[in-house]
C-alpha cells in the first residue's frame, strides 16, 4: 500500500513538472503570437502608408503630365496623306479660319506632330495631330472659337478639337459627364481646374467639385433637384464647315468673328 502511495505521489510530481513545462511553452507561444500580431499590424500600417504614398505619387505624376500638356491641342481628322512638311502650313491656314487674321498671326507655336493611333482605333482612323502652343491663352482662344461644335469641316476634312489630357484625367472627366451635362443644360458656367478639380461659377463665389459624390452633394447648393442627374442629357452639337469659301456651303451659318484677345495688348 505504501509503495502504491509513493508511486502516485511520484506520478503527480511528474505531472506537475510537465504542467510547468507546458505553461512555460504556452507563455513562449503566447509571446511569439503577440509579437507576430504586432508585426502584422505594423506591416498593415506600412502597406496602407505605401498605398497612400503611391496614390499621391500617381496624382503628382498625372498633374505633371497634365501641366506638360497644358498648352497642347489635339486635333482628330487630319488626313494621313498630308505630308509632314505641309503640317505647319496647314495648321496656319486652319488657325486663320478659326480666329481673326491678326490673332492667328500673333499666335506662337512650338511644334506640331502626329501621334500613333491607339491599338483599339478602327483601321480607317487617322493619326491625331498635337499642336503645342507657346501660351495657354492662345490654345484657349482656339478652343473658344470651336466651342459648341462637335466637328468642323476644313479643306474636305472633318476635324474635332480637344485639350490634350492624360488618360487618367480623361477618365476622371468622363466620370463627371452626367454632372457637367446637367450644368450645361441649366446654363451654369464651369471650368476644369488643376489637380482634377471642377470649378462651378456661382456668381459671387466658386464651388469646387472633385468627384461625383461631391457633385451630387452640390446639387442643393446650385438650386438643382437631386433627381436631375438621372435625366441630364448632353445636348447634340451641330457640324459646320470651315474655310474661306465655307459661306457657299448650304449648311453653313455665318458667325461673327471672335474677339481679338490681343487687341488690348497691342493698343
Amino acid at each position: 500500500m505504501a509503495d502504491h502511495h509513493r508511486k502516485i505521489v511520484a506520478d503527480v510530481a511528474l505531472l506537475r513538472e510537465d504542467l510547468k513545462l507546458i505553461t512555460v511553452r504556452l507563455g513562449a507561444v503566447d509571446g511569439t503570437t503577440n509579437s507576430h500580431t504586432t508585426q502584422i499590424a505594423e506591416l498593415q500600417a506600412a502597406v496602407q502608408s505605401l498605398k497612400q504614398q503611391t496614390l499621391l505619387h500617381e496624382q503628382q505624376l498625372a498633374s505633371q503630365e497634365d501641366n506638360y500638356r497644358r498648352n497642347n491641342l489635339k486635333i482628330t481628322g487630319i488626313a494621313d496623306s498630308v505630308p509632314e512638311a505641309e503640317l505647319p502650313h496647314l495648321v496656319r491656314r486652319l488657325l486663320t479660319t478659326l480666329v481673326t487674321p491678326k490673332t492667328a498671326k500673333a499666335i506662337a507655336l512650338d511644334s506640331q506632330f502626329r501621334i500613333p493611333r491607339p491599338a483599339r482605333a478602327p483601321p480607317a482612323a487617322t493619326a491625331d495631330l498635337i499642336i503645342q502652343f507657346r501660351s495657354d491663352r492662345d490654345k484657349q482662344a482656339i478652343l473658344e472659337a470651336t466651342r459648341g461644335q462637335l466637328t468642323l469641316t476644313f479643306e474636305g476634312m472633318t476635324l474635332s478639337f480637344f485639350s490634350d489630357l492624360s488618360g487618367g484625367t480623361m477618365a476622371w472627366r468622363r466620370s463627371l459627364g452626367p454632372f457637367t451635362s446637367l450644368l450645361r443644360l441649366h446654363q451654369l458656367r464651369y471650368c476644369w481646374g488643376s489637380r482634377r478639380t471642377l470649378h462651378i461659377d456661382r456668381g459671387s463665389s466658386t464651388h469646387i467639385v472633385h468627384n461625383m459624390q461631391e457633385a451630387t452633394g452640390a446639387l442643393g447648393l446650385l438650386n438643382l433637384p437631386t433627381t436631375a442627374l438621372a435625366s441630364a442629357a448632353d445636348p447634340v452639337r451641330p457640324t459646320r464647315p470651315l474655310g474661306r469659301n465655307a459661306a457657299a456651303a448650304p449648311e453653313f451659318v455665318p458667325r461673327q468673328p471672335p474677339a481679338d484677345p490681343y487687341a488690348a495688348a497691342t493698343t
